[in-house]
């Protein structure tokens, strides 16, 4: 299988198909949809992180539907699911690369920084990987790393459900006020504990949107 191309960033026409459809159907696919503050969504560029909780396969997706009509988001998803054919297609072309988790993956972080430099959002999942039971769970110092090195902003996200994001379910996607690059609690020593007390001040906002509920 021909590796993925980590030396240049494009945006998939595919893309931009898939998202036109998806909110087209939105209301199809969860019945209800409830959206939230989709006025704190930035219009403009600049260098930002939509940090999301992780519920389902979809969540992706989802997030692209509600907020990629203004951004073209590039996502970053485990290696395992680019190791499957028809997955890996549909996962790059829908802006998607992979990473390999357990180790550090430069050459992915790398990747991804060079996204958040360019100006397109870089969507991530703070918990690192999909909820099991639907909760949620402890943040991982990823995001918070390449904000940190990239000096983006964060725009938080919660993706609510009580069927795992499951199709033709109620969803609820809350999006929260972007939190500065400024306003993130870093003290400049660089260290893995600075990373985890700003992944924690990010998760804070999440959850206190999650627990919204519907």
């Amino acid at each position: 299988m021909k590796p993925f191309d980590y030396t240049r960033i494009k945006d998939y026409k595919l893309y931009d198909f898939g998202v036109s459809i998806g909110y087209g159907l939105r209301h199809i696919m969860y019945s209800p949809i409830r959206i939230h503050g989709r006025e704190n969504i930035p219009a403009d560029g600049g260098r930002l992180i939509i940090a999301a909780n992780h519920t389902n396969e979809t969540d992706p997706g989802v997030i692209s539907i509600l907020a990629g009509r203004k951004h073209k988001i590039h996502f970053m998803g485990k290696q395992e699911l680019f190791d499957i054919p028809v997955v890996r297609f549909f996962m790059i072309h829908f802006n998607g690369f992979p990473i390999r988790r357990g180790k550090r993956d430069e050459t992915a972080l790398n990747y991804a920084k060079e996204i958040v430099r360019s100006g397109r959002p870089l969507g991530m999942f703070i918990e690192g990987t999909r909820s099991r039971d639907g909760g949620l769970g402890e943040p991982k110092p990823g995001v918070a790393m390449i904000a940190r090195e990239t000096e983006a902003d964060i725009l938080p996200i919660s993706i609510y459900s009580e069927h795992r994001g499951k199709f033709f379910h109620p969803l609820t996607v809350r999006f929260g006020e972007v939190i500065p690059h400024a306003a993130l609690d870093f003290d400049g020593s660089g260290t893995r504990e600075e990373a985890e007390r700003v992944a924690k001040q990010i998760m804070d906002v999440v959850r206190a949107q999650w627990e919204l509920g519907f």
